[in-house]
């Protein structure tokens, strides 16, 4: 045992025998004083208890057992004293998480939690110099669950939120009350239904003034967000409106975790909404004002966004987009008057030009107008359009005729001259609709994680009729250079999906709807069936299905599996970042990461932020390799086994189940497929099991066909037999030579 610069001892780790453990214990500054206070304690013991001391815990002898047997080596009485422990997570150790010590561990002997948690009862009432520290002191020890356990009991929770409906606080207690009340809400000890009207009442003000503090803002919209799933809902919903929230992404602050949490609660408030509602709040999201202000204040150029500030944004993007479902999904009549309007409104922009006439004089030329608008049906083109998407469809078509009236004719114009290579503006325009719906999963649930944000969607006040403008203009280009004929209409849109997904899949490069439109055409039908094809010899296995080339597959594979297996140790050596759950819900802005070890022998994980990747020193939570004793995917997990809602879907979960004195766990959610499927690669591959992953398949069967590619270089062009040559017999006798 030696010490520290910091005064503290350092503690070599000594292995223990059986229950018991070696800790380095210390005492809090008013006991140490007490100790060196006392005459009848030799010099040796006041020194001892100043540095520390080496004690031998024993795991299956009560707690106060062993704080009594401590308390008499220095002759004191236990006058309410607990362990705490000050090594890694800093808490006060109890019945139930003592198995977490282990050798080496430092705890102190300080005030109980009882005497505390009374202690800062009594102070809360006290005068404001006094009570700004008591909840300063109250801040540091919440994260405790021990402590917020005990303070609920007291019903500390009900003193916080009186403090907060009846006093005129500054900004800072206010600060430090209200984080006080999310840190005993985190711990999930009790519901958010004991707050009072008032309260909520007090909380909304504190969002809709015009506070220059950022925590305060930060925790208010936290807690308002919360209450939007308890029976006080309705007291927020009154309070709040979506422009004031809106503002507050331009506030003085310019905080980013302000940023996240108004987001956050306008996606809540969004998420409450039915269906008549959400119609009724696009248009308010959308507005010029409000989308210039996420653009300016959030999406800056150059501004490093979070990964949850990009979910919550996806969030908000696909509920605006959800609006659309109803019109996507509904049967058009086609009889419906408004319908009959649109359809009279597409042709009247089309044709005014070219005709200076008007309807009554043109009901002849009927037929053929509507034939060169491209639809099929030219006595009533809304029967065309009665399936979905056809109502969502039409909605499209007709904002292109309005808000790009020249394009729209020149579309037209080019494709009047009625031959079988003209491409159908009706035909195409619901073709596309049904495919952009597709590839913006309109109508599908939102993801849990991750999800793709659009920059370019801020760009407009109607950004699915604005990408519509876009593509159709690209669909008729495609078109012409296919050379296409209505019989080609899905090979033209298999080109124009490849064309569509790899524009929208250059984040960074499409950052508005200009950009999109400059990609979209780079892209021509040309270039798509260049990558398509060169991605097809890419995964086309070299060979043949001989029995020569899967022998030599089957002598490769091992080599190979073994590669696969050191990347997939690889992974888990970088690490990855998780998010949290309790009890099947997601936390937000809560994240964790673990990594395996260089000496492939220990995981290491502790809590994090969403950008930065810990160094192996940071984690200091440790569970050795040879302790994993199995790996449980999908429902057998135990953090997802009782989960009674339906809702919630997991679909990536799985828990290391560990070999320790008491069964335990360590629980995942990942992220993603990939992710998901190489963590659990990486564990069997370091357990000795089998990799039996989709994606370490894929793995070994590229590696496979790229080295048999390799190793028959020198065969191109030789025809490999099917079967094997016949071997001769062998001769009678070897007594034979060659003259």
């Amino acid at each position: 045992m030696a010490t520290a610069p910091n005064g503290t001892i350092k503690v070599r780790q000594v292995p223990s025998k059986g229950n018991v453990i070696k800790l380095a214990v210390t005492f809090d500054k008013f006991l140490l004083d007490k100790i060196k206070s006392m005459t009848d304690l030799d010099g040796a013991k006041k020194n001892e208890a100043a540095v520390g001391t080496l004690v031998d815990f024993d795991q299956t002898e009560t707690l106060s057992v062993i704080l009594s047997r401590i308390l008499s080596a220095y002759r004191l009485q236990d006058e309410g004293y607990d362990l705490y422990l000050t090594t890694n997570t800093r808490k006060y150790v109890t019945s139930e998480n003592r198995s977490d010590l282990s050798d080496g561990d430092f705890v102190m002997i300080t005030t109980s939690v009882k005497k505390l948690v009374d202690d800062i009862m009594q102070k809360l009432g006290l005068s404001t110099n006094e009570r700004n520290e008591t909840l300063k002191k109250l801040n540091l020890h919440l994260k405790d669950a021990t402590v917020a356990r005990e303070f609920v009991r007291k019903e500390g929770h009900k003193v916080l939120t009186n403090l907060i409906e009846s006093s005129k606080l500054d900004s800072c207690v206010t600060v430090y009350i209200l984080q006080s009340i999310i840190q005993l809400m985190d711990h999930n000890i009790l519901s958010w239904e004991f707050v009072e009207a008032a309260f909520v009442n007090k909380v909304t003000g504190y969002v809709n003034s015009n506070v220059s503090d950022a925590q305060l803002l930060q925790h208010s919209l936290s807690i308002l967000e919360a209450l939007l799933g308890t029976s006080k809902a309705h007291y927020v919903e009154r309070g709040v409106t979506i422009p004031n929230l809106a503002s507050k992404v331009q506030s003085k602050t310019n905080d980013p975790k302000v940023h996240l949490n108004t987001i956050s609660l306008i996606n809540a408030l969004f998420l409450r909404a039915d269906e008549k509602q959400r119609t009724a709040i696009v248009p308010t999201i959308s507005t010029r004002n409000i989308r210039n202000l996420i653009a300016v204040n959030i999406i800056r150029d150059g501004l490093n966004i979070g990964s949850e500030m990009l979910h919550q944004l996806y969030i908000l993007q696909t509920l605006c987009l959800s609006t659309l479902a109803e019109k996507k999904n509904a049967m058009l009549c086609p009889q419906d008057p408004e319908v009959l309007d649109k359809i009279r409104e597409l042709r009247a922009i089309a044709f005014e030009v070219e005709y200076g006439m008007t309807d009554t004089i043109r009901q002849h030329s009927l037929t053929r107008e509507y034939r060169k608008l491209g639809f099929n049906n030219d006595v009533n083109p809304a029967c065309e359009l009665q399936n979905p998407p056809g109502k969502l469809a039409l909605d499209c078509m007709c904002y292109f005729a309005r808000n790009h009236t020249d394009r729209y004719r020149k579309f037209i114009f080019e494709n009047s001259k009625g031959s079988d290579r003209d491409c159908p503006f009706g035909s195409t325009g619901i073709e596309l609709t049904r495919l952009l719906c597709d590839i913006l999963q309109i109508g599908e649930p939102l993801q849990e994680q991750g999800g793709t944000f659009y920059p370019m969607f801020l760009g407009s006040d109607s950004p699915f009729f604005e990408m519509f403008s876009i593509c159709i203009q690209a669909v008729n280009k495609t078109w012409k250079e296919m050379h296409a004929t209505t019989a080609d209409i899905s090979k033209v849109f298999q080109i124009v999906r490849e064309q569509v997904i790899r524009t929208l899949v250059k984040e960074e490069e499409v950052r508005s709807f200009d950009t999109f439109r400059s990609e979209l055409q780079r892209l021509s039908y040309n270039e798509i069936n260049n990558l398509l094809q060169q991605e097809r010899q890419l995964k086309e296995e070299s060979g043949s299905n001989s029995k020569q080339i899967l022998q030599l597959r089957e002598m490769l594979a091992p080599e190979l599996l073994e590669l696969v297996q050191q990347q997939r140790i690889g992974y888990l050596v970088r690490g990855t970042r998780f998010t949290k759950y309790v009890r099947g819900q997601r936390l937000k802005d809560k994240f964790w990461f673990i990594r395996l070890s260089p000496s492939h022998k220990v995981f290491h994980y502790g809590d994090c932020d969403d950008k930065t990747i810990p160094s192996l020193e940071e984690l200091k939570n440790k569970v050795p390799v040879m302790e994993i004793k199995d790996v449980l995917i999908g429902k057998d997990c135990p953090h997802v086994k009782d989960i009674k809602s339906k809702k919630m879907t997991h679909p990536y979960v799985f828990s290391m189940v560990l070999d320790t004195p008491e069964p335990s766990t360590l629980d995942f959610v990942a992220p993603d497929e990939q992710t998901y499927e190489y963590w659990l690669d990486g564990i069997n591959a370091l357990l000795g099991r089998p990799l039996v992953s989709k994606e370490a398949k894929n793995d070994l069967d590229m590696l496979l066909a790229m080295e048999v590619k390799l190793q028959t270089l020198e065969l191109e062009g030789i025809e490999i037999p099917e079967e094997l040559p016949v071997l001769p017999p062998e001769p009678e006798t070897y007594e034979f030579y060659f003259q």
